[in-house]
C-alpha cells in the first residue's frame, strides 16, 4: 500500500458488498438486551444497531466500548451480539499510524487505508493522544465530501457532545443513568448575536428554533424561566445564549432545551447561568445533558483562561441535583434564596 505524498482528500471507494445486504438500511450489526463492563461498573445495553447508512457519534467511553465489540475486541457479558459476516471496519486512529506524521500526511495515510473498501469506518477524536497533526486531520475528514458521500456506515469516537459533529451525525450511542443507548443527537446554535440586538440574521433553523423557544415562554410564562429574560441581559452582559435541537421522526428539528452562560474573566470561571428543559421533554435525561455540555465545553479550555466552573442552584432539590455533577454548596442560600456551586475545571488541554 503506497502512501504518497499528495495531502488531499480523496472520495472514499464504495464499501465490498456484503453477501445478503439488499439495503443501505439493512441491519449490520446489532446489540441487544446485552451487560457490558464498563469500568468497574456493568451496564446495559440494547437498541445499538448500524446499517450502511449509518452516522453515529458515540460518546465516551460508552461508546468505545461498543466499538470494541463491533472490531471484534470485546464480548458482552450476556445478552446477543449480531455482527453480519465478513464485516469490515476500519478504524481511523493516530496510533493506527506512524506517530510521527503530520496532519497532512495523516490525510495521505487515511486515503491509503481505505483502499481495503471497508463497510464501517470508525473515525477517532482521540483527544488523549494530544496529537495536533491528529486533530487538523480529524477536522478535515468531518468537513470533506469524502466521509459526507461515503457508502457505507461511519461511527464518529469523541469525548463529549459540544462539537458540531451532531449535526453530521444524527444518532447518538451515549450512557444515560444505568443503560448504554441510541438517542437523538443534540444539535447546538448559538443564538447570542441575535439575541442582544447585533446586526446579525439567523438561518431558517436558529430562527426556527428561537421562535419555539419563545413560544414556550408566552404560553407559560411562569417560574420554568423566560428565555426573553436572558436575551435582555445580553443586551449589557457578555451572556452566551445556546440552543439545543434534535431531529424527530418526521425529519424535523425542534427544540429540546437552552443554556446561558458567560466567562468570568478576572476569576477564570466558566459561569452557567440559566438551564432550560421543556416540560415534554423532561425526564429523559436531557438536563443532564445540557449541564454536560457547558462542563465539557470548560474542559476544552485551557487551565489558564478556566479554573472553576460556577452556577447558582434556585432550591434544595437543584442543590442535590448538581451535586451529581460533581458542584460543592459554597456558602448556602443567599438573600434570593440561591445557592452558589462550583466545581474544578478538570482541563483536557495541554498548555
Amino acid at each position: 500500500m503506497c502512501i504518497c505524498e499528495d495531502a488531499s482528500m480523496m472520495p472514499w471507494p464504495e464499501p465490498e458488498p456484503l453477501e445478503g445486504v439488499k439495503s443501505k438500511n439493512m441491519a449490520i450489526f446489532d446489540v441487544s438486551e446485552a451487560e457490558i463492563e464498563l469500568g468497574t461498573e456493568q451496564c446495559k445495553v440494547d437498541g445499538i444497531k448500524l446499517s450502511l447508512s449509518s452516522r453515529i457519534l458515540a460518546i465516551g467511553e460508552g461508546g468505545r466500548a461498543i466499538v470494541r465489540i463491533l472490531k471484534e475486541e470485546a464480548n458482552v457479558l450476556s445478552g446477543q451480539i449480531w455482527r453480519r459476516a465478513k464485516l469490515n471496519v476500519l478504524h481511523l486512529a493516530p496510533q493506527n499510524f506512524s506517530s510521527h506524521l503530520i496532519g497532512e500526511k495523516f490525510i495521505t495515510a487515511i486515503n491509503a487505508a481505505m483502499e481495503v473498501r471497508p463497510q464501517v469506518v470508525v473515525v477517532d477524536e482521540c483527544l488523549e493522544s494530544q496529537n495536533a497533526g491528529w486533530a487538523e486531520a480529524f477536522s478535515r475528514v468531518l468537513s470533506s465530501d469524502a466521509f459526507l458521500n461515503f457508502g457505507g456506515a461511519v461511527v464518529v469516537l469523541c469525548s463529549d457532545e459540544t462539537l458540531s459533529v451532531s449535526r453530521l451525525c444524527p444518532e447518538t450511542w451515549m450512557v444515560l443513568g444505568s443503560s448504554l443507548r441510541s438517542v437523538p443527537s443534540l444539535e447546538t446554535y448559538d443564538v447570542t448575536d441575535a439575541c442582544s440586538g447585533a446586526d446579525a440574521e439567523l438561518d431558517q433553523v436558529s430562527k426556527s428554533l428561537l421562535d419555539q423557544a419563545l413560544a414556550i415562554e408566552d404560553e407559560k410564562a411562569s417560574k420554568d424561566g423566560d428565555l426573553k429574560l436572558w436575551m435582555n441581559k445580553c443586551l449589557d452582559e457578555p451572556c452566551r445564549i445556546k440552543l439545543f435541537a434534535s431531529i424527530d421522526e418526521d425529519g424535523q428539528r425542534n427544540l429540546r432545551g437552552f443554556l446561558c452562560h458567560e466567562m468570568i474573566e478576572g476569576n477564570g470561571e466558566f459561569h452557567i447561568r440559566f438551564v432550560f428543559v421543556p416540560r415534554e421533554h423532561r425526564r429523559g435525561g436531557l438536563g443532564g445533558r445540557l449541564i454536560r455540555w457547558g462542563l465539557n465545553s470548560a474542559n476544552r479550555l485551557p487551565p489558564s483562561e478556566c479554573r472553576w466552573i460556577s452556577l447558582e442552584a434556585a432550591d434544595d432539590d437543584l442543590v442535590t441535583y448538581y451535586e451529581r455533577f460533581g458542584f460543592c454548596d459554597f456558602g448556602g442560600p443567599d438573600e434570593h434564596g440561591n445557592t452558589w456551586m462550583e466545581v474544578k475545571n478538570e482541563s483536557i488541554v495541554v498548555e
